[in-house]
């Protein structure tokens, strides 16, 4: 349709790039098109049309079968949709695990990760609760660094409740573990300098 209204405009002696005469034209533009007549209102929205809902079923040959159409003012359904499955019930959403130890390494992975920070998280709490009357660690102060410690682990731990099949539980514990240990971590450094 655009090319048609730049060929008028053309032949009118009007450049493309003058932008009123080509809107002029594009709105006094029309034609028969595949769906049926086109033509344009004076918002640039299509008039009429014949619009066909087609269902791509692997019953009948994997075809594109006529179900509905669309007439610009109602639509008329012929026939239900089938789905992939072959019956017209609408299928549910699969669930999908995000990360299942049994099938993906990289879970595997992330699982020992975890399990290591942890470790050294809490290996690092032990040594700053021993040494907590040493002149650097009283210097950092010894129960920020410990919430920081909290926080961080918290953040990693995390990364647990992103195994298996989810549940509002476990979403739930993912935004919450995740959010509350960084902002333990992040939210006391600006405050312990």
């Amino acid at each position: 349709m655009v090319g048609l209204a730049i060929g008028s405009s053309l032949k009118s002696g009007y450049h493309p790039s003058n932008s009123e005469m080509l809107l002029a034209h594009l709105f006094n533009t029309s034609f028969m098109g595949v769906s049926g007549f086109v033509s344009v209102d004076k918002n640039g929205d299509r008039v009429g049309g014949y619009y066909g809902f087609l269902n791509f079923q692997t019953a009948k040959n994997n075809s594109l079968v006529l179900i509905g159409t669309y007439d610009g003012a109602e639509v008329q359904l012929i026939a239900d949709p089938i789905f992939s499955d072959g019956t017209s019930n609408i299928p549910r959403d699969p669930v999908i695990p995000i990360l299942f130890l049994k099938y993906n390494s990289g879970a595997v992975a992330l699982v020992v990760f975890t399990i290591l920070a942890l470790v050294i998280f809490i290996i690092s709490a032990i040594f700053v609760i021993a040494t907590r009357n040493n002149r650097l660690i009283r210097r950092s102060s010894p129960a920020f660094l410990l919430v920081i410690l909290t926080g961080l682990s918290l953040s990693v731990l995390s990364v647990l409740f992103w195994m298996g099949y989810p549940t509002p539980a476990l979403c739930h514990l993912r935004v919450w573990f995740g959010f509350i240990g960084c902002a333990l971590a992040y939210g006391f450094v600006p405050i312990s300098t």
